[in-house]
């Protein structure tokens, strides 16, 4: 089984799941499957040139295997941040696996500009990010918030299915 067919196996088991009220567990969520999930309920201001939604990410991460994947017809091109003027380019910015002191410095860049940023934690969202994924201490499971203001902010229609799911943990793939 191919690295992409077992990311399509467990984003179907995850849509399972949240039709049925189930909630995954920490392990069984992966911060691809979070990208796809949130970029699938957010609109930009305009539609992306090609259909293509560059994800950026800190440099020295570890690069998403999302390369080419579709999510609402359009592709996920997966890129490192080289440098700071890259960011006019992101359309998504995921941290979540980053330490604070890797993403913090980046956050800034896109108050103004039409970009999804993704981090974990809820310092994420009080440092300006859209989306954090913070971990329910007493059931072990992944939820996620979004900063309202940070949507508006970067321009970003969230649609209302997230927004109904995000303190039950249930939205991970629709």
């Amino acid at each position: 089984m191919t690295k992409r067919s077992r990311f399509r196996s467990s984003t179907t088991l995850l849509y399972a799941l949240a039709l049925i009220g189930v909630s995954a567990p920490v392990e069984a969520i992966s911060e691809e499957e979070w990208v796809t999930t949130f970029v699938r309920f957010v609109d930009w201001p305009t539609a992306p040139p090609d259909n293509l939604i560059v994800v950026c990410q800190p440099p020295g991460a570890a690069l998403l295997a999302l390369h080419g994947a579709q999510v609402r017809g359009m592709t996920l091109q997966v890129v490192p941040l080289k440098r700071a003027s890259d960011a006019e380019r992101c359309h998504v910015f995921t941290a979540m696996s980053q330490r604070e002191a890797e993403w913090l410095p980046l956050l800034g860049k896109f108050k103004s500009r039409p970009t999804l940023t993704l981090g974990a934690g809820p310092r994420f969202c009080e440092a300006g990010g859209a989306i954090c994924v913070v971990k329910d201490e007493s059931t072990g499971v992944e939820k996620y918030q979004v900063n309202l203001d940070a949507m508006a902010r970067a321009g970003l229609k969230v649609r209302l299915q997230l927004l109904r799911h995000q303190r039950s943990g249930k939205a991970h793939a629709e």
